[in-house]
């Protein structure tokens, strides 16, 4: 009955986050009502200023519970959501499942774990023995440009990170690395009609270099995509330039390195026989390290006795994606990512359940009841 009556409380704070509008970058009026519930707790919390620096018009609200233990954990759940705020959420629970009226997405992704997170910390506040807690929510994780790259982590033992659909009890101990980048084809100009051996067909030496690159994701889980081309001028003219934007993802960086320079074996050849001349731009700018946690690292083994403790099944699992913990684990923090459960992210068919919810905030308290 007292985990019934838990997981239909989390439910209800879970329905009031997602019916706030929290487009990336639109994250304060969440952070707001997060600082309220917090307060309403007896926690203080804290904006900071990283929403000037990431362009969203709020800072990465940050709360901290003192502990007695010498170990320092720190969550991390972001804010935002990928829907537009044109349209407000209306969340619908049903039969223990909470979707939305189908005509949005619902949001789970990531206010769940946000939910979670509020829901675990009311419970942590009254262990008398306990480790020094962060609670970082995020802004802009789904725009890329992450607010968890302005976190200060120095000092702390263990991050998690809440986000992930795949269930409580699966840990993510590795996420793709990311960097995009732009090719730059030039060739050039003449009368499509008069002298057009005169030219350089930039988008013809395009065309061979994407035909012959090996698109999509390979054996050891590393992509390339080219997700953006455009070159020429006028019908009439041999186009002299074309540009394409594109990514390489891999969970180590000899595998991006590896396509890389796949990308410019192939744009050589293709511009070879074009007579056409290349550039690559990679955008360093917004490169993200893969992320990969080791077996050994301690971490792990307090995230399964801490899922065993909560009465899951314990299991290890890499996403085939980027999230906040590359931007972490980047700065030499002992990091893992921790799943909400719930299936159909980023659709109008997203949904999670109540028992979801109860599993995750659990297994969050049993990880604070288990640290050292």
């Amino acid at each position: 009955m007292a985990a019934q009556k838990n997981g239909a409380s989390i439910a209800r704070r879970f329905c009031e986050l997602v019916a706030i509008p929290s487009p990336s970058g639109q994250e304060l009026e969440t952070g707001r009502h997060i600082k309220k519930q917090l307060h309403r707790l007896g926690i203080r919390s804290n904006f900071d200023n990283s929403g000037s620096k990431n362009g969203s018009n709020s800072g990465n609200l940050i709360a901290r519970i003192n502990g007695s233990k010498h170990t320092k954990l720190m969550f991390i759940a972001h804010m935002d959501t990928v829907e537009t705020g044109e349209r407000r959420i209306k969340p619908l629970i049903r039969n223990g499942r909470i979707t939305s009226d189908g005509k949005t997405i619902l949001g789970a992704d990531n206010k769940a774990s946000v939910a979670c997170l509020i829901e675990a910390m009311k419970e942590a506040i009254s262990l008398k023995d306990r480790p020094d807690i962060t609670c970082v929510f995020s802004t802009r994780e789904e725009g890329g440009i992450m607010g968890a790259k302005f976190v200060d982590t120095s000092g702390i033992d263990y991050v998690f990170v809440l986000d992930g659909s795949m269930r409580p009890g699966i840990f993510t101990n590795g996420s793709l690395g990311y960097l995009p980048f732009e090719v730059r084809i030039f060739g050039k100009a003449a009368h499509a009609a008069v002298n057009p051996d005169d030219g350089a067909n930039a988008i013809k030496a395009a065309g061979i270099f994407i035909s012959n690159l090996d698109l999509g994701k390979d054996k050891s889980g590393a992509t390339i995509n080219i997700g953006r081309m455009e070159g020429g001028s006028r019908i009439n003219v041999v186009p002299d330039a074309a540009t394409m934007h594109g990514e390489v993802r891999g969970f180590t960086r000899r595998d991006m390195e590896k396509k890389f320079e796949h990308i410019e074996r192939e744009l050589a050849l293709a511009c070879s026989s074009t007579k056409c001349r290349y550039e690559i731009i990679k955008k360093k700018d917004n490169f993200l390290e893969p992320f990969l946690a080791e077996d050994k690292d301690d971490i792990i083994s307090l995230a399964k006795r801490s899922a065993l403790a909560a009465g899951l099944e314990f299991g290890l699992k890499k996403l085939s994606a980027t999230c906040e913990a590359n931007v972490l684990k980047s700065r030499n923090a002992s990091v893992l990512g921790i799943n909400r459960g719930g299936s159909g992210p980023h659709s109008k068919a997203e949904t999670i359940s109540s028992s979801d919810l109860e599993q995750l905030k659990s297994l969050i308290v049993e990880i604070i009841k288990n640290t050292d």
